[in-house]
């Protein structure tokens, strides 16, 4: 219950379980950076809906400032759970000056996670494209 564990954000303590969230990013180093937070209803519908909104609209647009990211794109990457929700993932297009901003609020409050030691692979998507054509029983060619 959050009454007995607060929000990590605001300090809040509600009725109801908080929610969890686990957010990932490359530095310019290839080093993955990895940060857990426990939030409030609030600081859910303030933190991260809206990201969560954008990025279903425009997923190659930051989601803060709407320009397209392209060669300018530093992702951000969530994975989280709502109290009674399944475990979902979310990718954000944030381009340089938007991720700084993403990134301070990710970590407000939020606990370091270890480094699992696997770099850009570990923030990207578990599927490997050979993995996924070997899946379809498709090899693409060398």
């Amino acid at each position: 219950m959050s009454l007995l564990s607060p929000c990590t954000y605001c300090g809040a303590r509600d009725q109801g379980k908080n929610a969890w969230l686990s957010w990932a990013w490359n530095r310019a180093d290839n080093t993955r950076v990895a940060w857990r937070q426990k939030l409030c209803r609030t600081c859910v519908a303030t933190n991260l809906a809206p990201l969560l909104v954008e990025a279903q609209q425009e997923p190659l647009n930051c989601p803060v400032c709407h320009m397209t990211a392209g060669d300018a794109m530093d992702p951000v990457y969530v994975t989280y759970i709502l109290p009674g929700w399944g475990k979902e993932q979310g990718e954000f297009a944030t381009c340089g000056a938007c991720a700084v901003q993403v990134r301070q609020r990710a970590m407000q409050g939020g606990e370091l996670l270890p480094d699992r030691g696997l770099g850009v692979e570990a923030a990207a998507s578990t599927h490997t494209a050979t993995s996924v054509w070997d899946a379809l029983g498709l090899r693409p060619r060398s």
